[in-house]
């Protein structure tokens, strides 16, 4: 077709047909990945359980046993406990226990230790056979709950 003595130049219709049957299959992967989180970091995220638990009623000290199945390293926030109508929580630091890291693929034991401050449980706040309920907040903000037997 001549327009005013110059000949229209273009892309095929079919070559316009692949490149936007193209360019929809990119935004549609690009779209999926995030939708189902392909491309996100939930593959990384810490996912750390409480495998194995024990409690010394005569001390006080609680132990916990780690497995961390996630991709990244997370540590042990807080660790509480309701007794009656106190409820006492152990933080990291201090005398208690330290806040070391459960790293990836590794078991991982930390020991709490009955503290001395405000708030905080003490050798004579357990009796043994009495099961209690722990809540173990994680650097991730995952929150779980385990019932230990004292001994």
């Amino acid at each position: 077709m001549k327009i005013s003595g110059r000949q229209r130049k273009g892309i095929s219709p079919i070559i316009a047909t692949v490149l936007i049957i193209a360019a929809t299959l990119i935004a549609f992967a690009a779209v999926a990945g995030y939708i189902f989180g392909l491309f996100g970091s939930s593959t990384k995220s810490a996912q750390a359980q409480v495998v194995g638990s024990s409690l010394v009623a005569s001390t006080g000290d609680l132990t916990l046993t780690f497995s961390n199945s996630g991709g990244q390293s997370v540590t042990v926030s807080s660790v509480s406990v309701t007794v009656g109508s106190t409820t006492y929580t152990e933080t990291p630091g201090g005398t208690t226990f330290t806040a070391s890291a459960i790293p990836p693929a590794v078991t991982t034991v930390i020991t709490v230790d009955a503290g001395s401050g405000t708030g905080q449980w003490t050798s004579s706040t357990f009796t043994a056979g009495t099961t209690y309920t722990f809540s173990i907040v994680l650097s991730n903000g995952i929150t779980s709950t385990i019932s230990v037997t004292a001994s």
